[in-house]
Order: structure tokens, then sequence, then C-alpha cells
């Protein structure tokens, strides 16, 4: 029979034995239950219906047939041994689940077929690989220096649908833990370090001589991750090639190389500010609500004029300040044109300098420079023009909000703030929901503002979220892990709140 033929009876077989994950995040994080690490699903960040070739393959050869075709995708080749493979090039993860049915259309079992992470899609090589066989088999594996390394065993499934059938598979890469699931059910686990972000994919392989492998793929997801023992240890990246261009493609950048963990939030973008020299300094907020610990922050940096006395401009994250408004802890990067220098510092809860670094630059009036940083806990990360300047900085761990600062000595200094904006890194390690407070929040022992408040939590507080529940006013209210009620209007949640309990 050809495979017209077959490709019809897949489909019908793909809608009468599997069922689908993606009837919804609940059904996905019940099975993770089944893994021996704490993993969380987080939102759904692609999905693929195959309706059109974008993003993918599109090859058809004497030897090699990659094609989307009636809402699937098809890989058919000869190749013996090493996997052919199509990857889809327009977005990098760090932490996924990727999940996608698989249909096999030729008639030999001596194959193996599946889904890929992290993977490298200039270098064949590359990438974690979730494989199932004909013959019911599966295993995870990966490349070293291009040579093939197995994770796992080939381990036998006995839930697997043999033969021209269809089959379900679930991947989870998450921090260094990889496991493959099978029709809802766990397969194999491993852990490797060898590869931190990359790209996703599909893939097939037979292992038998003189014969043709046909997989159609349909309904692919990716779902970001979260937790998986091994902390996220971030990739030191010595250059930011795409700082000149929006905060998408840095942050693209900084997730594909594996510099931070992907599922975070942006905080404000496209913002620009300019300011006017006097005696001491002029501090502007950049945004109320934006009180975070890791972020990351860029933004082009002009001094436009300068009075005799100098002027010293830039940028300052984790800012807090005490009940008279003065500064009492923050980390800055400013720009001094007088000196031809710029200073990285940081000061503690005390409004003591902790750490204080400078770099000489030759900086002009009216010439931009980009200062790009990331804060992790508390260490900072600092770019000039796309140039590592510094690692592993010392700074004070506190949340607090962006500012645009100037200092000068005299009026008649003027600097300028273009194009910033700041970006939430989610903690990858825990896969929580929290709550962060801008302001005194109350506290309810019920999700009712019918009844006193029993307490407060204080400004920059963060609180680990556990149920949620619309209150008799029509609200949202998150449940802490104090058992105590805030209503969502006035907080703001970091991290994947997607999969909160929902109780009465």
């Amino acid at each position: 029979m050809n495979g017209r033929f077959w490709f019809l009876i897949g489909v019908l077989l793909s809608y009468a034995c599997v069922r689908l994950l993606g009837q919804g995040d609940a059904t996905i994080q019940d099975i993770l239950e089944n893994g021996t690490q704490s993993i969380q699903v987080g939102n759904l960040r692609y999905r693929a219906d195959f309706a059109a070739d974008e993003g993918w393959n599109s090859v058809y050869d004497q030897s090699h047939f990659f094609r989307v075709e009636q809402g699937s995708y098809l890989i058919e080749h000869d190749r013996r041994e090493h996997p052919v493979r199509s990857i889809y090039r327009t977005e990098s993860y760090a932490d996924t689940i990727i999940v996608a049915k698989a249909t096999q259309l030729s008639e030999d079992n001596n194959n193996g077929f599946g889904v890929i992470c992290r993977a490298d899609y200039q270098f064949n090589f590359t990438g974690y690989y979730f494989f199932i066989s004909g013959d019911g088999f599966a295993q995870i594996f990966t490349y070293r220096q291009y040579i093939r390394t197995g994770l796992t065993d080939r381990i036998a499934v006995p839930i697997f649908n043999v033969g021209q059938n269809t089959n379900e598979i679930m991947a989870v890469c998450s921090n260094r833990y990889l496991a493959l699931y099978v029709n809802g059910n766990l397969v194999a686990e491993a852990e490797d370090d060898t590869y931190s972000a990359g790209h996703v994919g599909l893939a097939s392989t037979t292992y038998s001589i003189g014969t043709t492998i046909n997989i159609a793929f349909n309904n692919f997801h990716v779902f970001s991750s979260y937790g998986g023992e091994g902390n996220f240890v971030p990739v030191l990246v010595n250059e930011i090639h795409h700082y000149e261009d929006d905060w998408q493609e840095i942050i693209g950048e900084l997730e594909m190389m594996g510099a931070i963990p992907s599922g975070g939030e942006l905080i404000f973008s496209d913002r620009s500010i300019s300011g006017l020299s006097n005696a001491g300094s002029v501090f502007e907020p950049l945004h109320y609500r934006s009180s975070t610990i890791d972020l990351v922050f860029g933004g082009f940096l002009y001094i436009t004029s300068m009075p005799e006395t100098g002027v010293r401009c830039g940028f300052t994250s984790r800012y807090v300040v005490n009940n008279n408004y003065y500064a009492q802890s923050y980390f800055e990067i400013s720009a001094d044109l007088q000196e031809d220098m710029i200073v990285g510092y940081s000061v503690d809860e005390t409004n003591e300098i902790i750490t204080y670094e400078t770099l000489p630059h030759d900086l002009q009036i009216g010439v931009p420079i980009h200062i790009l940083y990331v804060l992790r806990g508390d260490r900072a990360t600092i770019y000039i023009d796309g140039q590592l300047w510094i690692s592993d900085m010392l700074i004070a761990d506190f949340p607090g909000v962006h500012v645009f600062v100037l200092r000068g000595i005299e009026t008649g200094g003027r600097c300028e703030g273009r194009d910033m904006f700041a970006y939430s890194i989610i903690d990858a390690n825990a896969g929580l929901c929290e709550v962060i407070t801008d302001s005194t929040v109350s506290q309810y022992r019920r999700a009712s503002t019918a009844i006193e408040p029993i307490n407060s939590l204080e400004l920059n507080e963060r609180v680990r979220v556990i149920a949620q529940t619309i209150g008799l006013d029509g609200s949202l209210w998150w449940q802490l892990e104090n058992k105590n009620w805030v209503r969502e209007d006035v907080v703001r949640v970091q991290g994947d709140c997607s999969n909160i309990a929902e109780v009465d």
C-alpha cells in the first residue's frame, strides 16, 4: 500500500488510540507527578498545527522528504543509523516540556523517531533526543563531540503501540533533568548538563539496510518548565550580538546562550527619559511597580551637554528608599564624561558602598553607549556596547524599582536614556508562583474584605502562592503559604502562576 493510504490510516489511529495531553496543563502536571523529580509545567510557548511550513524545513529530493501535509509534518528518508532531523528555527528555549504525536506510516519497525530539545540548528549532532521505535523500545540520547551517547539504556515499553500506529511522546528538559513519557507513562529519566538551551525539533532514523522510514508528526506543543535537580548555572556570555536591537532579540539571545532561564516577564520597554542637572542628584523612577531582584535591564545612554564641573548619569535598579525617601539600597551603572569612565557600584541597606568598579571609556557628548546588566541574587554581569565588562560583581540582594539618575554640581548638564527595558527573570529552580508587594498590603483569614484584616505584608515582600479562588466580590484572591489571603489587584505575581490550584 502507498504512503498516502498509510497517512490516512495513521490519522484515524491518532484519534482512536492516544489521549491528547493538550486537553489542559493540569493533565500534563498530573502525569509529571510520576517522575522522580518535582517538575512544574509552565505556559504554552509554541504550538504547531502544521497548517503551513513556516519555521520548519520543507525538502523534497530523491532520498529526503520533509513536508507539511494535511495538518501533520512528514519526515521520510532512507538514511541509516544517524537521525535526520527538522528544527524549528524561529525561537530557542532553555527549560521545556515538548508534547507531540508520532504516527509510523512505513512498514519496517527497526527504526527510531521522536522529538529534540536544546539543539543547535547549525550543527546536526547537538541537543537531546527522545526516541521511540516501531518495535516498542525507547531511549534518551545526546551527542558529545559528534559521538552519539546514550543517556539511558534502550528500554522496552509495554504500553507502546507498535508498528504502523500512533504514540504520544512527552519530553521534559528542565535544568539537568531529562524525562521521556510515552502515552502518558514514564519510561526513561536521565541527568545531563551538556546543553543548557537551544531549538526544538523532530527526527527519525532507520536501522535496516535498504529500507525507508516515514513518520507523521502532529499536535506539537512546547511548554515552559520549572524545577529539576541541579541549580540553573548561567553561561557567561562574552558578547551580546543583538544589543542594538529590541528587547525581544536581546532576551532571546541571552536565553539561547544559556545566560538566563526562559520563562521571564517583561516589566516595561521602549521607555525614554531626559534630565537636566542641578546641585545634587535627580532620580526619575521608570516604573513604580517593578520591584524585583533577578532581572535584565538595557538601554542607550546619551550625555548631551556638560557643564565645566562635569555630570554623571546612568541607570539604577533595586532602588529602595527609607521612610524619609532617601536612597537606602541600590545597584547603579553611570557614565562620567569628565573622567572618561563608566562606574558601577552597589549600596547596601545601611547606605554603605559594598562594591565600586570603574572602566576607562572614550565617552563623547551626544554619542550613545548601550548598557545592559543581568542581576541574579547578589551578583551582577554588565555589558557595555555588547561587550562583557564585568561578571560576578557583588551587589546588594534587595528588591527595588528602576530609576534614571543624573548627578551634577551645577546646572547645565543634560543626559538622556532611550529604548530602555526591564525584564524579570523567574526563579528557574523553584517552579513557584510568588506575590510581590509594592506597598503595604492587608492579609485576610478568608478571601473577603468584609472581615477585618489580620495583619499586613510590608513593602517588597515576596511570599509563595499555594491556591487561588474567586471571592464573593468577584475578585481573584491568592492564598499564601501562611494560609492567609490577599486580593490579586493589590500585589504582583512572579513565576508561573497558571497552574495554581483553585479552591472554594
